[in-house]
Parts: structure tokens; sequence; C-alpha cells
């Protein structure tokens, strides 16, 4: 007696390549997922990913991508040249996959994890003469040139317009986002449908334990520390915060420096001047990076609209929210969406340091109550983005 046709979900990710960091868990999360409702899963990641989570994962090493290539250093146009020279070879790799996999059973879906408008052409050339399921799921919004000069903005919205015209006519390829500003922005220029998808890698627990009266607050600001993430912005407001040593005696800032930066060790210097317990992080693991998340007991998030924080989500905050933390984050964003949607948080304006400054005085004068909000924003969050809800939404790409 047969059991039905094989289900399959194909990931294109060519950016899964370390045991570690935000593709890892995502793609590997997404796997446990539909490998939970019966699916055969396989990645095609990046050529040089390792033989021991391919094996764990059933990855194969596929796409060629070199981020390292010598053209991406040319002045202005290098890295323009870079994203638009894979094109064709891009394109080809995808093919290949299509022709091993597409047309043979309508229960395949090919799932892209990480579209921009960089690589949204080539995806869209490979699907063009195939009639296979496919998810897109968009990072950055169409009005978003990440690391590229806004001047080059009709050029992006141009390519993706071009992609989105060959596939307008093929009803079994979806569009996606994890954030609501993308798809809202998405369907109101393409008038197009693009569904949300929750994010998918957080129901670990990580609450920890909640200060006792007169323990020293500490302040997290995940990830390595950039420019785009408030660098210049935490440090000028921690320095407007020393006229108040006895409130930076209360507090523990926790931020992690890494590489050979010369304008982030000025910050790192100024910073470690200050009047406040420093707790200067170098390369973390998963599981040192999940025991930090645990032990913190407010996430910074100021990350600046002004570079490219606007409408594509952070996982540091939906971390911060399914993990019960009070957390400040920046107007204008997806993370201040989020925040007014769960009622959780402080919300401060753009690149301010007066105004992050007040925050964490703020935080730390009524921490009991931020705490609390962030107890209830965690309970609504947690049913919104089940892997329940994931699978509902990604799945109905096979409909």
């Amino acid at each position: 007696m047969s059991s039905g046709p094989i289900k399959k979900l194909i990931i294109l990710d060519e950016q899964f390549e370390k045991i570690e960091g935000h593709y890892y868990e995502y793609d590997k999360s997404v796997v446990e997922i539909f490998e939970g409702h019966g699916f055969e899963t396989i990645i095609y990641g990046h050529q040089n990913m390792l033989t021991a989570f391919s094996d764990e994962l059933n990855a194969q090493p596929w796409f060629t991508i070199n981020a390292k290539s010598k053209i991406r250093k040319i002045p202005v146009i290098g890295a323009i040249l870079y994203r638009t020279g894979f094109w064709e070879k891009y394109k080809k790799e995808i093919k290949a996959i299509l022709a091993e996999n597409a047309g043979q059973n309508e229960k395949y879906l090919f799932f892209f994890p990480n579209v921009y408008w960089y690589n949204v052409l080539p995806i869209a050339r490979a699907l063009k003469d195939v009639n296979a399921n496919a998810a897109l799921l968009f990072r950055v919004s169409i009005y978003d040139t990440i690391g590229l000069p806004k001047k080059v903005l009709p050029v992006t919205m141009a390519i993706i317009k071009y992609a989105e015209k060959i596939l307008k006519n093929k009803p079994n390829v979806h569009y996606f986002s994890d954030s609501e500003v993308i798809a809202n922005e998405w369907q109101a220029h393409f008038k197009s449908e693009m569904k949300v998808l929750p994010i998918p890698h957080l129901t670990l627990n990580k609450k920890g334990t909640k200060p006792a009266a007169g323990d020293k607050i500490r302040m997290y600001l995940p990830g390595g520390m950039r420019l785009e993430k408030g660098a210049q912005l935490l440090t000028e407001a921690f320095e407007v915060l020393a006229k108040q040593p006895e409130l930076l005696d209360r507090i523990i800032l926790v931020t992690q420096f890494l590489g050979n930066n010369s304008v982030l060790d000025e910050y790192k210097k100024r910073l470690a001047a200050l009047p406040v317990e420093n707790d200067f992080l170098k390369h973390l693991t998963t599981e040192e990076y999940n025991h930090q998340l645990t032990i913190a007991d407010v996430i910074l998030i100021p990350y600046l609209v002004s570079e490219g924080y606007r409408a594509r989500t952070s996982g540091i905050l939906a971390e911060a929210i399914a993990s019960s933390k009070p957390f400040i984050t920046t107007d204008g964003t997806w993370m201040s969406l989020q925040a007014r949607k769960y009622n959780t948080g402080l919300i401060i304006p753009d690149g301010q340091p007066a105004a992050l400054a007040e925050a964490v005085a703020s935080m730390i004068g009524a921490y009991t109550n931020y705490s609390n909000k962030a107890d209830a924003a965690c309970n609504l969050w947690m049913i919104d983005q089940s892997k329940d809800v994931f699978y509902q939404q990604l799945s109905s790409a096979l409909l």
C-alpha cells in the first residue's frame, strides 16, 4: 500500500557555511520543523561548509560565491561588481539543483531563505522555465540599499522589478518576508501578496533569573560591535551618563568588540575609560552566546535607521522578547513596531546619545515595571511566533 507522495524541502542558501550564527540556526530550525511534518530535507549551502555539519543536516557544499573576492576592494563600484558578477554562475548552480529535483513530485518545495536585490534576478531566471514550487524570503525592503549609496536605488529597484515581472505569471512561486514592514511595502508596490513568516529559531528558554534588589543590572548589546549597531551612539550615551556615577555604579555594560578596526577600537577605549563596569566579550560559541543572553537583564538594540535598520528584522530583538528581556531600541524600525505591538521595551529616536542615556536611566529606575511588561510580551510573542505558525505559512507555498 502506498504511503503517499514524498514530501521534500530543498533549501538553497549560499550563506550557509559555518556551524554557528544566524544562517546555521535558521536553516537548522527550518529543517527540524519540516522533518517534524514528515518532509525529507536537504540544504544546498556554500562550497566551504564543513563535513561535520553537512552530515548533521544533510547539507551539500554547492554554491561558489567568494566573499573574499578582490573585486570587492575596488573603490565605489567594487561592491556592485561583486554582487552582480556571480549572476550567471549562480543561475547555473540553481538550475542544476532544479534539474535534479523539479518536476518529480508536487510536494517538493524549493526555499530561498536569503533573497536580496543582487540575487533575485538569477533566482527568477533559473525558475522561469521550470514547474517548481518555490518560496522566496526577502530580507531587505525594495526601498533600501544596504551597504550601497542611496543613488543606486533606481538600479536595484529596476532589477527587483524585472525579476518580479519574470515570475509574475508563475502561481507556484510565492513571496515571503520575516518583516511586516518589508511585506507591506512589497504589496503596495507590486500589488502581489507577500506573507510574513515567524522567526523559527527562538524557542529556547533564555529567561534566567531576575536581579535581586541591590544587584547590578547587566546591560548587553549582543553580537560583534558595528557602527550600524550604534557603537558611537552607545559610547556617547555612556559618556553623558558619566555625569551620574551613582547610576553607572548600578550597571555592568556588556559588549563584544571583534577584529582590528581602528574606529571601533577608539570607542572601546572610550568606554573603558568611563566609571562603569565593562565586560568586553571575545568571540562566542552558540552555547556561550545563549549563556550571555540568559544572564542579561537588559538588551541594548540602538541600531541606526540611517545605516539600514529600518525595515529589516533583528534576531536579537526577537530573542529578547522570547526571553522576557526588557530592551531599548530605535524608533522608525521593525524593532519599534514589535515593541509597540507587544507593549514592551523602550523606544528612542534614531542616533541621539542623550535619548539613549535617558532611556538607560529610566530602565534602571523602573526595572521591575519593564521586566513585568517583558514577561507579558513573551507569552504573546511565543504564540504568534510558534513553529506551527511558521510551518503553516511556509508550507502554504505547496498549495
